[in-house]
């Protein structure tokens, strides 16, 4: 596509200036494009640059769509011509290490150099951006996804990245060195005396003398005995939200150019192998159709991680614990993992949401997953007859669980989609605490039918709290729309989400896209859509002239159409005509939804106009919030990085 530059960032101190682009600037991008030209080939075939192809099957084509089809196209020229230096200088240095320290050492040393290597790569590609309201570059994965960026920030590669990219890794080993007793010298400590430091304290050096660090697949722990752990921890993959292989191909193929004749085991495939990874990935299925494709994928990914769940059990002390964490929207990845889990021999036995995601981090905006992390507690389940209980025995015990940990999460802050999936844990002790639990035609019971019955409890309770105790029923498309953005905060969230929230209301989510013109469908998500994208798709659901209205969302939107198009005038003479200020329903679900829509230039299109609308017609009958506009959300880093080109 090419690019063209924008603006220079320039460091002063600690702090940062614009300023326009010169001719010398121009110029020294035109000569790293001669020099890259030139030498690209040659790179290639002596592996200074990474020349895989992305890809082909994959959950992320976007690298394809925008021509980067090959690894080392993802980055501009002289991107890609400070990179390929640094891998050349890199692996001429590996003979003088070892000359000098040592094989074994040197190889450690090679490996943290060939980390500053990555770091370098992610921040310095065209998926970086500048984050204006911090002045740093984002790196290549301030979200969990190839993201393409129509404007990228380049560091300053000439000077500055390498050396900030070796004080970052550098700070990591030195965070690590201090975790062991131990002679060495730790790079940067000053000395007084040249002799080495003691990096650990006396009285807790012993605890370093039992740490095993062993690296393999979690469903073979024969090295480890029958009942001989008092606790697991873990953080198990979170089903379909991020595709840890496919991410790691970005590191994977410059630690291959550098790494491969000190570890050949690990770098013999071109790419990361994938097969193995416990993750919902419809891409290694896409030879079976897409809806065949993500059921396989579902099924693959609940019987790794049971696989996984039950060496977990084999090798767990029998007063043992074993703690997980999971986050996820999606009743369809806490239906795999609670099934693994508990067909695996657990017993849920606690859960506490906690609050572990920045509101802002791109990592979690528009993703599945939500701002809490859900710790489960777990223990062996004692063995029972194996006869169970009926749904039907449980289900009013489920409900009151339900009902009433969402009041005291409530109570403690939570909102949104992190109150329901918070009610998900104490419904699940409940259910694997009488495990096997069936339905009234002998089958076992799956969990998300639990799990259902919660979300039915959670949004008629939260339905009550936002009418606050106000005397108003909503229709049952006025009920989903509050809620939808209530849960999910997005204009797009998942299908499956969409379907499960509209049986709890009473209402066919096929119905809100075909008929009511409520949503759309993009792929496995649905989109709300605008009154005036509803106007353009069924012109009969909103019609200004209509005297009455199917829903009170029907006449909400309409009102807001006729105020767009024909100003404060013509809904004046709507309002009246319709009598919808006499409509306590239509006056508390407009206020409701300017509460919950969240202002967000992702969702201006949609609070925007209904705001105008109440502010020209409603504000003597409705509480219109405080009006603010925030900017994209931003996601956070961690570390200060040098200014760059944009």
């Amino acid at each position: 596509m090419g690019s063209q530059m924008y603006a220079v960032v320039v460091s002063y101190g600690r702090g940062r200036q614009y300023r326009s682009v010169t001719e010398a600037d121009i110029e020294a991008a035109r000569r790293a494009q001669e020099v890259y030209d030139q030498n690209v080939d040659s790179w290639l075939v002596e592996g200074f640059l990474p020349g895989q192809e992305y890809p082909t099957s994959t959950s992320d084509p976007r690298p394809w769509q925008y021509g980067m089809t090959h690894w080392y196209k993802m980055f501009s020229p002289r991107q890609a011509l400070v990179l390929a230096t640094c891998v050349k200088h890199l692996r001429q240095l590996k003979y003088e290490i070892r000359s000098r320290v040592g094989r074994d050492r040197a190889d450690a040393i090679i490996t943290y150099l060939s980390l500053v290597l990555d770091k370098c790569a992610d921040y310095n590609s065209q998926m970086t951006r500048w984050e204006a309201t911090r002045l740093k570059i984002a790196n290549t994965f301030d979200r969990h996804d190839f993201a393409f960026k129509p404007s990228h920030g380049e560091f300053d590669g000439a000077r500055q990245l390498l050396p900030w990219a070796i004080e970052q890794v550098v700070d990591a080993y030195k965070g690590i060195a201090r975790l062991f007793p131990s002679e060495w010298k730790i790079p940067g400590d000053s000395e007084t005396d040249g002799a080495p430091r003691q990096v650990f304290l006396e009285e807790r050096s012993p605890v370093a003398d039992h740490i095993r660090i062993t690296q393999g697949n979690a469903a073979d722990l024969t090295s480890v005995p029958d009942g001989s752990v008092h606790l697991i921890c873990t953080d198990p993959p979170y089903y379909d939200n991020v595709m840890y292989g496919e991410l790691s191909d970005f590191f994977y193929v410059w630690q291959r150019l550098v790494l491969d004749d000190i570890y050949p085991d690990w770098f013999r495939d071109e790419l990361v192998p994938k097969a193995e990874e416990a993750v919902a990935n419809p891409a290694r299925f896409v030879r079976e159709g897409q809806r065949r494709s993500r059921e396989l994928a579902r099924r693959d990914y609940e019987a790794k991680m049971q696989a996984a769940f039950r060496e977990a059990y084999r090798v767990l002390h029998p007063r043992g614990v074993f703690t997980l964490m999971f986050t996820h929207k999606s009743v369809e990845a806490w239906d795999a993992l609670a099934s693994a889990l508990i067909e695996a021999g657990f017993e849920i036995t606690a859960s506490w949401p906690v609050h572990t995601e920045s509101d802002k981090s791109l990592h979690q905006a528009k993703k599945n997953a939500v701002r809490s992390t859900v710790l489960l507690v777990c223990r062996k389940r004692e063995e029972t007859d194996g006869e169970g209980v009926w749904f039907d025995d449980i289900l009013a015990e489920l409900r009151e669980t339900a009902r009433a940990k969402a009041l005291e999460f409530h109570e403690q802050g939570m909102r949104g989609v992190d109150l329901m999936i918070a009610a998900f844990g104490p419904a699940l002790q409940v259910v694997s605490r009488r495990w096997p639990v069936r339905n009234s035609d002998g089958s076992l019971l799956r969990p998300e039918q639990a799990l259902d019955e919660v979300r039915r409890e959670v949004t008629s309770l939260r339905l009550r709290q936002l009418l606050k105790g106000r005397d108003s029923r909503f229709d049952p498309e006025t009920q989903f729309v509050v809620l939808a953005w209530d849960q999910y905060q997005a204009v797009e969230f998942p299908y499956d989400e969409a379907r499960k929230l509209a049986l709890s209301v009473g209402v066919d989510v096929e119905s809100l896209k075909r008929d009511r013109a409520l949503l759309q469908s993009r792929q496995d998500a649905v989109r709300l859509l605008t009154p005036a994208e509803r106007r353009r798709i069924r012109e009969q659901v909103l019609d200004p002239a209509a005297e009455t209205f199917s829903s009170t969302i029907d006449a909400i939107h309409t009102a807001v159409f006729v105020h767009q198009q024909e100003g404060p005038l013509a809904l004046d003479r709507f309002v009246r005509r319709t009598g919808v200020l006499s409509d306590p329903a239509f006056l508390l679900a407009v206020e409701t939804l300017l509460h919950v829509i969240p202002q967000t230039k992702a969702t201006e299109a949609h609070f925007d106009p209904l705001y105008a609308m109440a502010q020209s017609a409603l504000q003597a009958h409705v509480n219109l919030p405080q009006r603010h506009m925030f900017e994209e959300e931003e996601g956070l880093t961690t570390d200060d990085e040098e200014a760059g080109v944009l």
